[in-house]
């Protein structure tokens, strides 16, 4: 007997894509605090997938590794990066900041230029203002409301005086 022969095709249902988690609400601080975040893919490439990784402003956070590369036979890896706030000494408030994920690079046509979600970061500043016991200063004109002196914000320090200061800058 010769039975009929049969067709059979095996649908491929893996779906080429990356996966960034979580991709907001993370937080780093001026005093070296970290934060993680995982990616990963989604199905087998033929030929490795790499992900090159930077910070926006790396005056107020670094990113760990620089580059991710998935292979053929790991890529179900998930890969974990670090990121770690930096100290600017600046009293400027919480600072948001993008660790930016470039396009992949692959030979691996289904892949290659997949534009991964970039990751959005708060570094939270250390930095206060000197308190001088004699000053209520008014962070949204910057100008200390009892005393008169003004605040700059690019040096620190009290600056110039408007109307009734009540003596010298000197020692403020």
């Amino acid at each position: 007997l010769d039975p009929d022969d049969v067709t059979v095709s095996n649908g491929d249902d893996d779906t080429s894509s990356v996966t960034v988690v979580p991709f907001n609400s993370l937080q780093t601080s001026e005093d070296g605090g970290t934060a993680t975040f995982e990616v990963s893919i989604g199905a087998q490439p033929s030929h490795d997938v790499v992900i090159s990784l930077y910070s926006d402003d790396l005056g107020e956070g670094t990113v760990l590794p620089a580059e991710l590369t998935f292979t053929h036979d790991g890529f179900t890896e998930v890969k974990t990066v670090a990121i770690t706030g930096v100290d600017d000494d600046d009293v400027d408030g919480d600072q948001s900041f993008t660790i930016v994920l470039e396009p992949v690079v692959s030979n691996d046509p289904y892949y290659n230029n997949l534009n991964p979600t970039d990751v959005t970061v708060t570094n939270l500043d250390d930095d206060v203002l000197a308190d001088t016991g004699d000053s209520d200063l008014d962070t949204d004109t910057d100008t200390d409301t009892h005393t008169g002196w003004t605040w700059d914000s690019d040096t620190g320090l009290y600056g110039t005086c408007k109307g009734n200061c009540g003596g010298t800058s000197d020692g403020i």
